[in-house]
């Protein structure tokens, strides 16, 4: 097994499910699913826990921690009041996940709302021109029923939808009515519709296309054949992100520092408020403007492998301004690689380089060296070099997720193949 330039990378063990897209030879982009988490857009059936006044409420969901629905409405709730939510946000940090009321079921042309107690609109994005939005505002109003609209449904028109025809558009409403349709309101808190299989979810978080070339543990063979996915798959008891270096290419991104061909050095900072990017340019000897293009576009791959989000700054060398023109707009092209929609607000009079890019998830460091992330590569390391069985030593806080539900479910999963249940203890050092 080799490693391809460009496709997705396959990886699994008890609890999870992981993938990375490789663009360039390089990880681009990293995705996970893991037991008992719930991926941003999911209809979830909830009962109001906790009230804050005038800020929000707490939300039982069913994942064994609350959510927030934040604003003035949801202050107003009852407590005991059952409520329909969508995941909007995932927990980061301290910071839990977040959920709103209005529910939405994106497409490529259409995207369909539904907010309860409130009539629905119709609309159309405004990156259009006129006349197109004329035209899709009329055949909007013809496909939509009156009684959808009265209870609450409304459909926006995208970009995508410009020059596309009543049936195709009529084709592409059925399939999201029909998601919206399979929603089962009445239950006790948790996901509200069929939710996907972890691989799928993965895979549909990597932009997965049927012609990728994708690389697989055997475990995920047949599953990625009944997806229509062709699949080179690993021998058995091998990891693909072990065999293929992904694990330490992974271990890198989660570093402050990025040692950059020819000795520049990015220190990449997350803080409460802001990511803080420095570009050093060390003993690189290409000129400054061709050093910060270079500069940039590592940092393009690097926001969306980290999965960083907020207000990011970036402090370049100085350049003159038609060279850091130059230099932002090949920035911005990588940018738009990105399925993260992210906005490039220019260059301060210092010459600070500031964007924004939405939060999808927590960021890679967290995912991979938090308690969770160690937990489920414990795991995973049983796996696939077998158990001695003598206790494995973790961290408390390992410790402590282990025997959590989805600990224990994972744990379980683990005792399935292995055989023998596995078996863990406090690390020395925090047991003094």
């Amino acid at each position: 097994m080799e490693r391809p330039d460009a496709g997705i990378i396959l990886s699994e063990g008890p609890g999870e499910v992981r993938g990375v897209r490789l663009i360039g030879g390089l990880c681009a982009a990293f995705a996970t699913a893991r037991i008992g988490d719930l991926p941003l857009g999911t209809p979830c059936r909830g009962i109001v826990r906790a009230v804050l006044p005038d800020v929000g409420a707490f939300i039982d969901i069913g994942t064994g921690a609350e959510a927030f629905l934040g604003g003035i409405g949801a202050a107003a709730l009852p407590l005991g009041a059952r409520v329909l939510v969508q995941v909007s946000r995932a927990a980061s940090g301290d910071k839990p996940m977040g959920v709103t009321r209005s529910l939405e079921w994106g497409g490529t042309r259409l995207s369909l709302s539904w907010l309860e107690g409130r009539s629905g609109e119709l609309s159309i994005s405004r990156h259009l021109p006129e006349t197109e939005r004329t035209r899709l505002r009329l055949l909007l109003a013809e496909m939509v029923p009156a009684e959808r609209l009265g209870a609450g449904y409304g459909l926006t028109a995208l970009p995508a939808a410009a020059g596309v025809y009543r049936k195709a558009l009529t084709q592409d409403l059925a399939a999201l009515l029909a998601q919206a349709d399979a929603i089962k309101r009445d239950g006790p808190p948790g996901p509200a519709n069929g939710a996907a299989s972890p691989l799928l979810r993965v895979l549909s978080a990597l932009s997965a296309q049927s012609a990728d070339t994708i690389l697989s543990p055997l475990t995920l063979a047949p599953e990625l054949r009944a997806a229509g996915y062709a699949a080179q798959t690993a021998p058995a008891l091998a990891d693909p992100f072990a065999r293929l270096e992904i694990e330490a290419e992974l271990a890198e991104a989660c570093a402050a520092e990025v040692e950059m061909p020819g000795g520049a050095r990015l220190s990449i900072e997350p803080t409460r408020a802001l990511v803080a990017i420095d570009i050093d340019k060390g003993g690189d000897p290409r000129a400054p403007e061709a050093l910060v293009t270079a500069c940039l576009s590592e940092i393009a791959r690097h926001l969306r492998l980290r999965s960083l989000g907020g207000l990011i700054v970036i402090d370049p060398p100085r350049l003159p301004t038609a060279a850091l023109n130059r230099a932002l707009e090949v920035f911005k092209a990588r940018l738009a690689r990105d399925p993260v929609a992210t906005d490039l607000l220019g260059a301060t009079r210092g010459g600070l380089i500031e964007l924004t890019r939405p939060h999808r998830g927590p960021p890679l460091r967290d995912l991979l060296l938090g308690p969770e992330g160690q937990a489920l590569a414990a795991l995973r390391r049983l796996i696939y070099t077998g158990s001695d069985g003598q206790p494995v030593p973790v961290p408390a806080a390992v410790l402590a997720w282990l025997d959590t539900p989805q600990g224990q479910a994972a744990r379980a999963a683990a005792a399935a193949r292995l055989g023998q249940a596995p078996r863990f203890s406090l690390e020395e050092r925090d047991a003094r």
